[in-house]
């Protein structure tokens, strides 16, 4: 914590931080002031402002950001750090307050010998929705991160395309209308859902779409598929998604029928949070639907 001066070496790593980013002129950036060590004292971030803190004491130094969303949309997440030859790390989590509750939607441990930037889980906004990050050292022996800079880099898309925050069960799936595109981000093993209504007798189809990596082993995604029927989750299908597979799966085809509602459930694995995949949903009305039966007027004479 914290000095309100940016010092030289401060601005320097600020400038790099700005042309890796390709941050906006018009972005604000700017040092934590004290005392944001609670929900209630979080220092307000407005969504595209990169903020700038310390951690200065390993055991009970807690670092709050509160932001609050402009509309429906994607709030982003970047944490920066410098590098150093150590395990120790940050623990960054990621809060929606809902319901007069702080609930929280990721969870994420950054060690100093990873990438100096890393994506976090991003947050499906709605708006006027308010959202808290907390940055803090891991208790426990963290001396290599003390009056280290980090920097919290945010970014802001309007959209009604992207998961709403929480949607970690069926009550709270995320609504899709067949036909578009939704992005959606993970968490580790968190469970994500979605909904989607059948406007018609039809057949509803959904591709998984992700980045292909290499160098994960053992990473990627489980998705399960329902229907609502007789007043419970009737599942339908299953499958794995592994993030070195291919970068297009179909995961759902169904016949489906007029009035009901499908449910996707999408399963993170291992070591996998911040990574962003997109449900492809296309419908086909079925060819019988709104055909009027004609019926023939004409007479067949048989001749023997």
């Amino acid at each position: 914590m914290k000095k309100l001066l940016i010092t030289l070496s401060t601005l320097v790593m600020l400038i790099c931080l700005a042309f890796a980013l390709n941050i906006s002129a018009s972005a604000a950036s700017y040092y934590e002031y004290e005392y944001n060590d609670s929900f209630a004292n979080a220092n307000q971030v407005a969504p595209g402002d990169t903020v700038w803190g310390k951690i200065t004491n390993e055991h009970y130094d807690y670092d709050y950001y509160k932001i609050i969303a402009p509309a429906n949309g994607k709030i982003s997440l970047q944490f920066y750090h410098q590098y150093q030859n150590s395990s120790d790390h940050y623990n960054v989590q990621v809060y929606m307050y809902t319901n007069y509750e702080y609930v929280i939607i990721s969870n994420t441990n950054i060690a100093l010998n990873k990438k100096e930037m890393l994506e976090l889980p991003y947050i499906g906004a709605v708006k006027n929705g308010v959202y808290y990050v907390r940055v803090v050292g891991v208790n426990g022996s963290q001396k290599d991160l003390l009056n280290k800079d980090y920097a919290l880099v945010t970014g802001f898309v309007a959209s009604n395309f992207y998961q709403k925050m929480i949607n970690t069960s069926f009550n709270t799936a995320t609504p899709m209308i067949p036909g578009y595109k939704y992005n959606g981000t993970t968490a580790n093993y968190d469970h994500f859902y979605y909904k989607m209504t059948a406007p018609a007798n039809g057949k509803i189809t959904v591709d998984f779409c992700h980045s292909y990596e290499s160098n994960a082993f053992d990473n990627g995604w489980s998705i399960v598929t329902y229907q609502y029927i007789n007043g419970g989750y009737e599942k339908i299908s299953s499958s794995y998604i592994p993030i070195n597979g291919n970068e297009r799966v179909r995961v759902f085809t169904v016949n489906a029928v007029k009035g009901r509602t499908y449910y996707i459930k999408v399963y993170s694995g291992l070591d996998i949070a911040g990574k962003n995949y997109v449900l492809d949903t296309r419908f086909t009305l079925s060819p019988m639907t709104g055909v009027k039966a004609k019926t023939s007027t004409s007479t067949a004479k048989l001749t023997w």
